[in-house]
């Protein structure tokens, strides 16, 4: 397997960290590896292997202590309209699911049977799709009578709150 792509990588690196030491000074920038971030992460942080964790370890200095937030906001782009017209890429077949069914329409923060999502699909017969917020995979079809609304897009984003509950903070029931 040839490391071309690898080699140019590692110039470019080079020369990156060198300019930034020129700009900034030797003493505002640092290089660290990754067995440092994954030793800081998990035996000094204690925390699980995520993009986000490893930028926290990386940004920490050794012996900090950082607490994790109550909650996590998940931010998700939408459209600003209903753009699928046909059916198919080539079909003659319009889409017959209405744009507005019962007051309800697309892509609004929607909780149902206790999981929160967003209306991301509609059927002809008056039921939606569910979505996740963070990953944007379907969690159920319900129909609007169930439905209870949270927010509305704003600007093409649809922002859910989910709360954390730490280990020492649940609720225990003996069965």
């Amino acid at each position: 397997m040839p490391l071309r792509d690898a080699a140019h990588l590692s110039s470019i690196k080079t020369a990156v960290v060198h300019q930034l030491v020129q700009q900034f000074g030797p003493d505002q920038v640092v290089v660290t590896y990754g067995y440092e971030t994954k030793y800081k992460r998990i035996q000094m942080l204690h925390l699980p292997k995520s993009h986000t964790n490893d930028a926290i370890a990386i940004a920490c200095a050794v012996g900090e202590a950082v607490q994790p937030a109550a909650s996590i906001f998940h931010h998700r782009c939408v459209p600003h309209g209903n753009y699928q017209l046909y059916n198919g890429v080539r079909s003659e077949h319009k889409v017959w699911a209405p744009k507005k069914l019962r007051g309800w329409k697309l892509y609004e923060l929607v909780e149902a049977k206790g999981v929160v999502g967003y209306i991301g699909g509609r059927r002809i017969k008056g039921a939606f799709v569910m979505k996740d917020v963070a990953t944007g995979k379907g969690i159920l079809e319900v129909t609007p009578r169930k439905l209870r609304r949270l927010a509305r897009p704003w600007h093409s984003w649809i922002v859910a709150r989910q709360s954390l509950v730490r280990k020492e903070e649940r609720a225990f029931s003996p069965s």
